[in-house]
C-alpha cells in the first residue's frame, strides 16, 4: 500500500514539475474582450477563427493566428450593412451567433444561425470580400 502511494506521489511531482517548469505559458482568455462561440480552422501554418457577435455590429470577427496563443484581428465578416443578413435585429432576439470557418479550394466559409446563412469569403490583397450570402 505505501509503494503504491509513494508511486502515485513521484508521479504528482514528476507531472507538476514538467508541467510548470521548463513549460511555455500564457494567460486565459487568449483573445480579450467578447469572443463567444469561437470556431478555428487552419490553413497551411496558419489559424482562423472566427466568434459570435449577436446584435452587435460589425458582426463576426475574423483573427488570425501562427501559434493558438497572439491572435491578430484581420477583419468581419459582416462589415457593411449592406451585407448584414441580420441587420436590424433587435437586443437579446439573436443576430449574428454560433458561426462556423471552414476553408476549401481558396475560399473561406462561415456558416451561422444553425445553418440558415452560408457565407462565401475569399481574400484578396488582404482584404475580404463577400462572395455569397446564401440563404437556406
Amino acid at each position: 500500500m505505501k509503494a503504491k502511494y509513494a508511486t502515485l506521489i513521484v508521479w504528482a511531482i514528476l507531472f507538476f514539475k514538467s508541467s510548470i517548469n521548463g513549460q511555455p505559458t500564457f494567460q486565459n482568455p487568449v483573445i480579450k474582450g467578447m469572443n463567444p462561440d469561437p470556431s478555428i480552422c487552419r490553413v497551411g501554418d496558419d489559424y482562423y477563427l472566427v466568434t459570435s457577435t449577436f446584435e452587435y455590429f460589425p458582426g463576426l470577427p475574423i483573427y488570425q493566428s501562427k501559434d493558438l496563443v497572439h491572435w491578430k484581428m484581420i477583419g468581419y465578416v459582416l462589415s457593411r450593412a449592406g451585407n448584414n443578413p441580420l441587420m436590424g435585429c433587435e437586443s437579446g432576439t439573436g443576430g449574428q451567433y454560433a458561426p462556423t470557418i471552414r476553408y476549401h479550394d481558396g475560399i473561406f466559409y462561415s456558416e451561422l444561425n444553425e445553418g440558415m446563412y452560408l457565407i462565401k469569403i475569399s481574400f484578396r490583397n488582404r482584404e475580404m470580400n463577400i462572395c455569397k450570402i446564401i440563404k437556406n
